[in-house]
């Protein structure tokens, strides 16, 4: 029995603690259910009752309708009275004894007091004017009319601000027939939002409450720039009555006569408003061959192989053999004749290593011929010339060397045995100097 009760418990037990749970999700659900009624709530009176609400919204509304409504109500009476005019007033056939114009219609006064000015012109014969503000519901009437006067004025006073108003004049003539005139309707302003930062300075003005004020707004003139690319005009804070900036053309900015072989490859370059870009080879830090080799003088020149940009790294070269070792420093005016001493002028000297003398003998048949190689560096030995002959004579002639010159002594004659015959005019004929080369030779050891 026991087994049963509690087989029948169970399942009753469980039920219980499933309504339990069911009233607890409720309660939760309850309680997020009020949280988004309170926030929409919250939402719903700001839309209404805000700076911008409902509210707000519909006091302007009305404002604005009751504005509309009053201008609506002036409009409508000036055309009712356009209308009875034309059917009231005036004399037979058209033939007005007065006439009458509104010159000018003007608001004036300070923000808290503001008056409306009329100022007439009346012409023919007039016995009365009639001014009315309010649609003619009121007239005021000025009885002083002058057949000598022709000019009027009457200023309205003690009018409501925010509130639109227009005037309305009757001419009366002689016979109480009357013209009218209806000027333009005009609303007084009460609002007065400037400040003196919104004025010029010096300028004075009035503020809502009447008070007058000096502006401090800055008064800048008039502003002009010409700007350079990247340029820029900074406009001071204040009043600027006008100016022109400009920016010059791309054309002004980069003025040049460059062409692109004259700009390095592949590099741009703008030249008179036009984009270039370069062609001319770049053989910085690069070595070039050339095979043209000239001579000229005391200088062997090296023809460059091809336009482009060089640098101080740039090398230029060409085969040894295409340079000459040998160049002509002097040469005989009058080769054959004797010659005693002389002085040979051999400019850029110097920069040689060795000369070559290329001498003769002049007299006699067959004539003798030798070349003589001398050693510049070598200031030990002795400097001389010689040719040898037949018989084991040599003819020879001495010289020396200072400041790109070599000059040469008489010339004599030796034999094997060392017997010298000459160093006088008789033998001048003796290894007459023809050409004289400069020579840079390196001999291998």
């Amino acid at each position: 029995m026991k087994d049963k009760e509690k087989l029948y418990l169970q399942p009753k037990n469980k039920k219980r603690k499933q309504k339990l749970k069911e009233k607890g999700i409720t309660l939760i659900a309850l309680v997020v259910t009020i949280i988004l009624l309170l926030i929409l709530a919250g939402v719903t009176i700001s839309q209404i009752a805000g700076s911008n609400g409902l509210f707000q919204r519909a006091r302007q509304a009305v404002e604005k309708y009751k504005n509309a409504a009053e201008e609506e109500q002036i409009q409508i009476g000036m055309l009712e009275q356009y209308v009875s005019d034309f059917s009231v007033v005036g004399g037979d056939e058209g033939e007005d004894k007065a006439s009458v114009t509104i010159k000018t219609f003007t608001v004036e006064g300070n923000p808290k007091e503001q008056t409306i000015k009329v100022n007439l012109t009346i012409e023919g014969e007039a016995s009365k004017i009639e001014y009315s503000i309010d649609n003619g519901k009121n007239w005021t009437t000025e009885e002083t009319v002058s057949e000598d006067k022709t000019e009027y004025e009457h200023i309205f006073e003690e009018l409501d601000l925010g509130k639109s108003y227009y005037v309305r004049v009757k001419v009366y003539d002689t016979e109480e027939k009357y013209v009218e005139a209806i000027s333009d309707i005009v609303t007084l302003s009460n609002e007065m939002t400037a400040t003196v930062a919104d004025v010029l300075e010096t300028k004075t003005f009035l503020t809502k409450d009447g008070s007058l004020l000096t502006g401090q707004m800055k008064n800048n003139g008039k502003l002009s720039e010409e700007l350079s690319a990247g340029g820029e005009k900074i406009i001071p804070a204040g009043y600027t009555s006008g100016g022109t900036i400009t920016v010059k053309s791309l054309k002004d900015l980069t003025p040049g006569d460059a062409t692109a072989a004259q700009i390095l490859n592949n590099k741009k370059a703008w030249v008179n408003g036009n984009q270039i870009i370069g062609g001319m080879t770049n053989y910085g830090s690069q070595t070039v061959t050339t095979s043209s080799v000239t001579t000229s003088g005391e200088y062997t020149q090296l023809t460059i192989p091809s336009n482009g940009y060089y640098d101080t790294n740039s090398k230029i070269s060409t085969l040894s053999s295409n340079i000459s070792s040998c160049n002509i420093l002097w040469k005989n005016a009058n080769p054959g004749t004797k010659i005693g001493n002389f002085t040979a002028d051999c400019p850029g000297l110097s920069n040689y290593k060795y000369i070559l003398i290329r001498s003769r003998y002049q007299i006699g048949n067959p004539e003798y011929y030798d070349y003589n190689l001398i050693d510049l560096s070598d200031d030990g030995c002795q400097k001389s010339i010689s040719i040898k002959m037949k018989d084991g004579w040599i003819g020879a002639r001495n010289f020396s060397i200072a400041d790109n010159k070599i000059t040469f002594t008489y010339g004599y004659m030796a034999n094997a045995a060392n017997v010298v015959q000459g160093d006088n005019n008789t033998w001048n004929i003796m290894c007459i100097p023809e050409v004289i080369y400069g020579v840079n030779i390196t001999f291998p050891k």
